[in-house]
């Protein structure tokens, strides 16, 4: 579900886990915003692990507008070169990677 991954991508910079209490905190702000929506804490669970990266037992999730300014940079890159190297990119361009809170 589109707007549980904008919450979580949102409010859970650090990434999220799928257990009880990260859940709750979902369903909480979730609730605030649509309070006419029933949703269960199982649909939460399916969308971290349908659309999150895990990572030692978090789940991360990376903005749209990220996305879009992540998309943007690789885009002028490939106008002057013809290959990019992604680890040297990231060691070049750690702090907006941690901006957009990409780590690895």
């Amino acid at each position: 579900m589109k707007e549980i991954a904008k919450i979580i991508a949102e409010n859970f910079p650090n990434g999220v886990r799928d257990d009880f209490i990260d859940v709750n905190k979902i369903l909480k702000i979730y609730r605030a915003k649509f309070p006419e929506e029933n949703i269960s804490a199982d649909e939460i669970k399916n969308t971290i692990h349908a659309n999150g990266t895990e990572n030692n037992g978090r789940f991360y999730f990376v903005a749209p507008d990220a996305v879009e300014n992540l998309i943007s940079v690789v885009k002028e890159i490939f106008k002057n070169y013809p290959i990019i190297y992604y680890t040297e990119l990231y060691r070049r361009h750690d702090d907006f990677f941690s901006r957009l809170n990409i780590f690895s």
